[in-house]
């Protein structure tokens, strides 16, 4: 008895059947690769953009707590010679 074409690479269930040739077979795993890989490619180009584009922010809110505690120890300053030189 022969075979049926659609026999020959499974039993037609799962998500890794197909029913071409091996050959299709293969260049259909090898695009789902390509298609994960350049998902994850975008995600990490997506997350260097933001952290370039928060950069600058990152640098305004660091300085803005330097400026603060530096106010703060002037004022603590301040307070204390205005106490002590009398």
């Amino acid at each position: 008895m022969a075979r049926n074409r659609n026999d020959s690479t499974g039993s037609g269930s799962g998500k890794h059947s197909y029913g071409g040739t091996p050959y299709d077979a293969y260049r259909k795993q090898i695009g789902r690769q390509n298609s994960k890989n350049a998902r994850e490619d975008i995600k990490r180009a997506k997350l260097t953009h933001q952290k370039k584009e928060n950069a600058p922010q990152n640098y305004k809110d660091v300085l803005a707590m330097v400026f603060g505690l530096f106010v703060l120890v002037m004022s603590v300053y301040a307070l204390f010679y205005a106490l002590l030189s009398r």
